[in-house]
């Protein structure tokens, strides 16, 4: 799959902006704003969790020279209320939900993860801050977060609830039943008798400051980043 025609494209040359602002494309990385169907098909090879994130959400290709290697979604999460606790609106808050890159890819994510913040604001110009898990039940610890220099912010612990045999996020299910359709007591009255919470592996909260303003009240709550998952 080649690069698609874009006059306007960021590359790894991002770091060098323009006196307009606008990033000068050279060099073989590329990223840019690709289809639901490229991305979907990058999931579906390269990521764990091939489910469509729900809510609002932006598709970030990733090429190397002319070949694609994958992509990075971001959008509103999971999480209800994402803002709060930074006294920001919800859309202010943006949650890059999966990264999904083929393994032999010939760059650095940690670079991939600064040019798709570009792109990220962009396409939500309210977001002020970016979050994204690390999911230890991966075997994951956040390594691209820490060498891209993300803040860390504690492990997050989550249940989510078994239906069916499945395994689904709460908010999956508010989605699919409505408002109340995460609650054990009605899933077990109108969905599944035997519907229960399943406590999963940590998650390893990592933030990155897109605006100033809020770079101190981040840094206060900065953790020592946690080191690799021994076997």
């Amino acid at each position: 799959m080649s690069f698609p025609a874009r006059v306007k494209h960021l590359s790894d040359a991002c770091d060098s902006q323009s006196q307009e602002g606008g990033a000068i494309p050279t060099g073989a990385l590329h990223l840019d704003f690709c289809s639901y169907a490229l991305a979907q098909e990058a999931l579906r090879r390269y990521h764990y969790n091939p489910k469509r994130p729900h809510g609002r959400t932006c598709w970030i290709g990733v090429w190397y020279g002319n070949v694609f290697y994958g992509c990075v979604i971001a959008g509103n999460g999971a999480a209800p209320h994402r803002g709060r606790r930074y006294g920001l609106c919800d859309q202010g808050v943006t949650e890059i939900t999966r990264i999904a890159l083929r393994r032999d890819h010939p760059f650095s994510v940690s670079r991939v993860l600064r040019i798709a913040l570009l792109l990220i604001k962009e396409r939500f110009p309210e977001t002020k801050l970016c979050l994204s898990y690390a999911d230890a039940a991966q075997r994951h610890v956040g390594t691209i977060y820490q060498a891209a220099g993300w803040i860390y912010l504690g492990a997050i612990v989550r249940s989510y609830i078994r239906v069916h045999g499945e395994v689904v996020h709460p908010k999956t299910l508010h989605n699919r039943y409505g408002k109340g359709g995460q609650a054990i007591s009605w899933l077990r009255a109108h969905v599944d008798p035997s519907a229960c919470y399943v406590k999963q592996a940590p998650k390893y909260k990592y933030a990155k400051s897109l605006d100033p303003a809020l770079t101190s009240l981040l840094s206060a709550q900065r953790l020592p980043y946690p080191k690799g998952i021994k076997p």
